[in-house]
């Protein structure tokens, strides 16, 4: 079981002692999976004062092995700032 979830991307070796991690695959192909979407709306509030205080956008992401995986997103105040909507991989 571990071998075939493994081959499809739904979790990976964590390192040397054989142990796993769960990926960000679920959240490729179902965003509103109630976990993720729980961190999503808990985490919005908190992304959305964050990018009002410092003028900034911000943006809330997972490390999905060596990415990172961006589940929400909250634009700057202002006229500039950086941005990466939610499911862009960086």
């Amino acid at each position: 079981m571990l071998v075939c979830l493994e081959e499809r991307g739904y979790i990976s070796r964590t390192g040397p002692d054989e142990s796993y991690q769960l990926t960000l695959k679920l959240f490729e192909i179902g965003p509103t999976l109630p976990p993720l979407q729980r961190l999503v709306t808990q985490g919005r509030s908190l992304v959305q004062r964050v990018a009002n205080d410092t003028g900034q956008s911000c943006h809330l992401a997972m490390l999905n092995n060596a990415e990172v995986v961006v589940v929400a997103q909250s634009d700057a105040p202002g006229k500039h700032g950086l941005f990466g909507p939610p499911g862009s991989e960086h």
